[in-house]
């Protein structure tokens, strides 16, 4: 091998290496958001994790349906999501968007739901996904 191939082999590990020295792909980190529903006895009912897509253009869209009582639709890009109800009371009011950047970083929230049933629960949100 000729002395100038090697020196280009050399340069490309080092720039291989200089790329690699991350953890991460160089992409974005993931961005998550946990969502769980309690009933009034602390019980569980639901519990729904989404990732948010790292490339333009993707979209997670989810409908939770919480024990017949209400539903969610939680709706993302690669820069934010969108948490709505539909069943409760005050359902704009609970509405949420909470951006990737947020959810990167340690993100958590108590939501108290009255549906139109007078039934209530708790929604619990976090940026890092139990399962």
């Amino acid at each position: 091998m000729s002395e100038r191939r090697i020196r280009r082999w050399a340069f490309a590990a080092a720039l291989l290496a200089l790329g690699c020295g991350d953890a991460s792909a160089g992409g974005p980190a993931i961005a998550e958001l946990e969502v769980s529903v309690e009933d009034q006895g602390g019980h569980t009912t639901n519990a729904h994790c989404a990732v948010l897509p790292v490339l333009l253009g993707g979209r997670v869209r989810a409908e939770i349906d919480v024990a017949g009582e209400f539903s969610m639709l939680l709706e993302g890009t690669n820069d934010f999501v969108l948490l709505s109800f539909e069943g409760v009371r005050d359902a704009a009011e609970l509405g949420l968007a909470i951006d990737a950047e947020t959810l990167r970083s340690t993100y958590t929230e108590r939501l108290e739901v009255t549906t139109t049933e007078n039934a209530e629960f708790v929604v619990r949100l976090a940026s890092r996904c139990a399962q």
